[in-house]
This record gives structure tokens, C-alpha cells and sequence, in this order.
């Protein structure tokens, strides 16, 4: 009779209840990257990558929770270029052996206009698009309307 071979090492840790959903909050909450993920579960970031290569319902949750917090990033940088936003800088300067605040500004950074021109463009369009039409009239046959900002197509 054939014994059953034992390969070693810690039993599998996977939970297919609950690793994918919490992996999804903690990437659409706080944008955790594979290196936090394994923190959390107490794994090897390695282990993180098994579980992306060996369970679907993993992989499909982070990637998922991946593109919806890029996005949210994406839409919030663009936000702040479109209408400025302020910041403080901070210079420090090695003073002997102690690294000292030596100043703080406040800089503001002003509106980017295309950046404005392509958010209210993009997140209302019936509102802001660009129009152009195009009519072309042939003789008693056809008469054709193009609206590029709305891509309508109208017929005679």
C-alpha cells in the first residue's frame, strides 16, 4: 500500500470566504499593495502571489478592487489640477548632526485649464461637449446631420 507523500511546510492558510473580500476592502480603502496584504493575513508576499496564480475568485477580487482605487486616484488628482490646490512645502537643513525645520512655505497651484476643459467634458458632456456639425445635402435624396459632441446621426 502506497503511503501518501508529505510534502512539508505550513498547512494552507487560504480562505476563500474570507481572503478575496478582504483583500478588496483593504485595496479600495487604503490602496494596499501585495506587501501590506501579506502584513495583514500574516503571510510571505510570496504567498500573496500564489494565491493571485492558484484562486481565481482571489486574483478577480484584487484586480477589481486595483482598478476601482486607481481610478478613484486618477479622478481625485484630476480634480485638483482642474480647480488648484494648495500645499506646504518644508525645507530642513543638517544643522551639525540634528536635521532642523529651517522653512515652510504655502504654494498654490493655480487651475490647469486643460485639465478643467477635459473634466467638464468628460463628466458632463450634454452640458460641455464641443459641437461640431457637419451637414451634407445631396439632391432629393439624403440629407445627413453629424453632431460630434453627441454622435447623433440623422436621417431624411
Amino acid at each position: 500500500m502506497a503511503q501518501k507523500e508529505d510534502k512539508g511546510g505550513r498547512p494552507p492558510t487560504y480562505d476563500e470566504s474570507y481572503h478575496p473580500d478582504e483583500a478588496y476592502e483593504l485595496i479600495v480603502e487604503m490602496g494596499a499593495n501585495n506587501a501590506k496584504l501579506a502584513r495583514k493575513f500574516h503571510v510571505h508576499k510570496g504567498t500573496i502571489n500564489k494565491w493571485l496564480a492558484h484562486h481565481e475568485e482571489f486574483r478577480n477580487r484584487v484586480l477589481e478592487a486595483q482598478a476601482l482605487w486607481n481610478t478613484g486616484e486618477l479622478k481625485v488628482s484630476l480634480q485638483q489640477r482642474a480647480k488648484g490646490y494648495q500645499f506646504t512645502e518644508t525645507t530642513r537643513e543638517l544643522i551639525g548632526s540634528e536635521m532642523f525645520i529651517t522653512k515652510k512655505v504655502t504654494k498654490h497651484i493655480v487651475p490647469d485649464t486643460p485639465a478643467l476643459k477635459f473634466a467638464l467634458t468628460n463628466y458632463a458632456p450634454d452640458e460641455f461637449a464641443e459641437r461640431q456639425e457637419l451637414k451634407v445635402e445631396t439632391p432629393d435624396t439624403l440629407e445627413l446631420t453629424i453632431n460630434t459632441g453627441v454622435k447623433e446621426v440623422v436621417k431624411k
